[in-house]
């Protein structure tokens, strides 16, 4: 509000004088409220805190709770949306300050112009500094990255693919930077700098959910949602890939169980505007690659959920197949999931149990290891002991779903000499993995060692041993969702079951109490 005459600055406002198109926050701004003042709620920034020349902190952000509301009206009609709900601000902290330009070196000597994180830095409420966004970006590409993906190279989809779209997206930026520094709190030793990068992580993530909720409530305005429309091609990838990146950093989070919340909007996005179909007939890699994710992700998740119907037309069977990068195995354990879901349901209707057809099971997992042994000649000759760390990798998911697939779809008794010779080689497998001199794909162990966890029940030292190896990897990959599935396995190695239950049964059972686990 300009001076008025005799230069003096008008100090009140009659809230009832201002305009009443403008638009209005549900809560007054935090300024007003340490001043204990009625806000007129003027976003974004309130007029009695402009007349005095006081910086209006703003107002609390909004977190999306998502596939929590139907609309009972309009187009959407029976459409299940994400609602938005306030939470409390984040408490302001000092800025780390640096004259330093926003460049960074990757370690493959690629400059890195980060000049697009430094215009975020309002967003973000000026509590990132230059220096601390080179060095979360940087973190990003040199220790996120190659474990989001089964094998690192120079054609990361992560780094090749979403990177790119983060400098044109705000609110994906900001989710990549909230990784980083959830990744950094994951894996660092020191508890007070661990601390120092989960606020730093629940500031970044805040800013990203307000951000990407003003999108939504954008995108929930347009009338006729069409893929083929160009400005919404990109923001509905955008928020995908945003949604996806904020999950993936709830997974870096001891005890958190947001990344359903997460997972469950990118499944909505997909569902809303049937992107399904985009991982057959779209040009648009991104959008292909950010589906896989997603449907990966499902795959995982759904291992452990048994109350819930999983829906068929999300748990499809296709190749988890990117630029050459494939890993059927994934692709099988969804598949052997959902099998063993309809044989259950069946059994329950009293049809009897399901015969399974092992060979056919056999001849599946033959042709994936076939197909990811080919990833091999992705190392270069040189490099002779990551091809042999990694073969152990390939046998041991191998192995790990061919277990799984007797647990899932076989008798539990009839079968248990079959599945005992089967985890013999897995065990010894994961032993050569993890225990050798060399690099090691630490994210790479985590299901073919539950699944050996599984069928360890009466033996104390390898029980102590795979706990061991679960916290290591845990420790070196930042993935704390997986402590969870370990919980799981101590509650399982205590039941009464003598190895006469499997783990499946046991689950299901107690899937109340114990609730569903992660194993990624």
């Amino acid at each position: 509000m300009a001076p008025t005459g005799g230069g003096t600055t008008k100090r009140n406002v009659r809230i009832d004088s201002l305009p009443s198109d403008r638009e209005i926050a549900d809560k007054d701004c935090r300024q007003c409220s340490t001043r204990r003042i009625k806000c007129d709620r003027s976003m974004p920034h309130c007029y009695k805190c402009s007349i005095r020349g006081l910086s209006c902190s703003g107002f609390p952000l909004v977190h999306l709770r998502w596939d929590q509301g139907v609309a009972s009206r309009g187009y959407l009609t029976g459409k299940r949306l994400p609602l938005v709900e306030n939470i409390p601000s984040v408490t302001d902290e000092e800025d780390v300050s640096s004259p330093n330009p926003g460049l960074a070196m990757s370690p493959q000597g690629i400059l890195i112009n980060n000049s697009h994180l430094i215009r975020d830095s309002e967003l973000a409420n000026q509590q990132l500094s230059r220096s601390l966004c080179d060095k979360l970006l940087l973190h990003f590409l040199t220790n996120v990255a190659s474990h989001l993906t089964w094998i690192d190279g120079p054609s990361n989809p992560w780094r090749s693919l979403v990177l790119p779209l983060a400098r044109r997206s705000a609110c994906l930026r900001l989710a990549i930077l909230g990784l980083a520094a959830a990744h950094l709190s994951a894996t660092c030793a020191e508890f007070e700098r661990s601390s120092t990068h989960l606020q730093i992580n629940q500031r970044l993530r805040n800013e990203a959910v307000g951000t990407l909720s003003n999108k939504m409530q954008i995108e929930r305005s347009v009338n006729s949602i069409s893929v083929g429309e160009g400005f919404l091609d990109f923001s509905l990838v955008e928020m995908l890939a945003s949604m996806l990146v904020l999950c993936y950093g709830e997974l870096h989070i001891p005890g958190s169980t947001d990344w359903k919340l997460h997972l469950r909007a990118c499944h909505a996005i997909i569902e809303r505007h049937h992107l399904k179909s985009m991982r057959e007939h779209s040009e648009d890699t991104i959008a292909k690659f950010l589906i896989k994710e997603v449907i990966d992700l499902e795959t995982f998740g759904n291992v452990s959920t048994f109350t819930v119907e999983l829906d068929p037309s999300v748990m499809m069977t296709w190749p988890s197949v990117f630029d050459g990068h494939f890993w059927d195995f994934t692709s099988l354990t969804n598949e052997i999931t959902v099998a063993e879901r309809s044989h259950h349901a069946r059994f329950d209707r009293s049809d009897g149990p399901v015969q399974a057809n092992m060979g056919y099971w056999h001849a599946k997992l033959e042709t994936a290891y076939s197909r990811a042994t080919v990833l091999i000649s992705s190392f270069p000759e040189e490099e002779a002991v990551k091809r042999k760390r990694f073969r152990a990798i390939i046998e041991a998911h191998y192995h790990a779903c061919l277990i799984y697939s007797y647990q899932a779809l076989t008798s539990h008794i009839e079968t248990a000499e079959t599945v005992r010779s089967y985890v013999d080689l897995l065990w010894h497998t994961i032993l050569s993995a993890t225990t050798e001199p060399g690099p090691t794909f630490a994210h790479d162990i985590f299901f073919p060692l539950f699944i050996v966890g599984t069928e360890s029940q009466n033996g104390k030292w390898r029980q102590a041993h795979i706990e061991t190896l679960f916290l290591q990897s845990i420790v070196t990959t930042g993935f704390w969702c997986n402590h969870a599935a370990l919980r799981f396995l101590r509650l399982f190695w205590e039941s009464d079951s003598d190895g006469h239950e499997s783990w499946i049964q046991f689950a299901r059972l107690n899937e109340q109490e114990i609730g569903s686990f992660f194993v990624f």
